[in-house]
């Protein structure tokens, strides 16, 4: 990433002027990109052979996949959250309803089901939907500087996924 100067920009630099993009759209304009995303991912192929699907709950500034959630248990995907477990580790769990009663708040503040849920590995054809602050024009992903979903990509065994990098924006 670059600024104006054709300076390369730290990952702090470049996680600041995220922000401030993201914090100039409304909630109303971010509620029309999210119905709007969700769609466009819905309409994919990758959506249409994915067996298993993996979202994130959003909060704040983030794109919303909640329509997402909804039509995957629809269709009768098997779908999974994220939670996040120490202050490394990340492991999907496995939801059969929409809405789901039982989410935590975690002190970031974003919703996640509790240990109770089973943990969902990912099995064939599943589809990966990935936040991120922003990506490189490589696909290389920029996240909130934590890590999780990196290590869990990194360490997990993905046969025959797909993956989508969704930018989404914390408040």
């Amino acid at each position: 990433m670059y600024n104006r100067d054709k300076k390369k920009m730290t990952k702090q630099q470049s996680r600041k002027m995220f922000r401030q993009i993201w914090d100039g759209i409304s909630q109303r304009e971010l509620e029309k990109i999210s119905s709007q995303v969700c769609h466009h991912i819905a309409a994919s192929s990758e959506w249409k052979h994915a067996e298993t699907v993996l979202a994130y709950l959003s909060f704040g500034k983030e794109i919303s996949l909640d329509e997402l959630i909804q039509k995957s248990l629809e269709e009768q995907k098997t779908l999974g959250v994220p939670l996040i477990e120490g202050s490394t580790r990340m492991s999907f769990r496995k939801l059969d309803s929409w809405p789901s009663r039982g989410f935590e708040i975690n002190k970031w503040g974003i919703r996640e089901p509790g240990k109770t849920y089973p943990v969902l590995s990912p099995g064939k054809n599943t589809l990966i939907l990935v936040p991120g602050l922003g990506f490189s024009s490589d696909g290389k992903r920029m996240g909130r500087g934590g890590g999780f979903y990196d290590r869990y990509l990194e360490k997990a065994d993905l046969r025959n996924p797909f993956s989508w990098g969704l930018l989404a924006m914390p408040a």
